[in-house]
């Protein structure tokens, strides 16, 4: 098994980022705040 690293996200982590939250609203939409679709429709730079 591999050993876990935990670290703060910096700005080239943003695409790494984002897949993993829309992959977690698609899995369980009612845990995380907001909805895939908005999230997929917001642009790069909307923070």
């Amino acid at each position: 098994m591999s050993p876990v690293v935990v670290r703060r996200l910096t700005g080239e982590d943003w695409c790494t980022w984002r897949l993993l939250r829309l992959a977690a609203l698609a899995d369980a939409p009612g845990v995380f705040h907001g909805e895939r679709k908005y999230v997929m429709a917001r642009g790069v730079g909307d923070g």
